[in-house]
């Protein structure tokens, strides 16, 4: 996945940003990808501590509904 100068390598689990390597423990990297795929829409806390946990992919997903009160 490559958002401008921001690339995330799912196989090695490896994000570089400007050809330049970003270490990140495989939780925040999960978060990130989730994310990137998430743009444009609304995420709750909860999905995306979730995502983090089990590496849960937007790709396919209906858009999260979301409330305020």
């Amino acid at each position: 996945m490559q958002i401008t100068d921001l690339v995330l390598d799912d196989r090695a689990h490896q994000v570089t940003r400007a050809g330049r390597e970003v270490v990140l423990p495989l939780t925040e990297y999960r978060i990130l990808r989730y994310l990137l795929q998430g743009r444009g829409q609304a995420l709750s806390k909860a999905q995306i501590i979730e995502a983090g946990r089990a590496g849960i992919s937007l790709i396919g997903q209906a858009s999260p509904d979301v409330t305020r009160s």
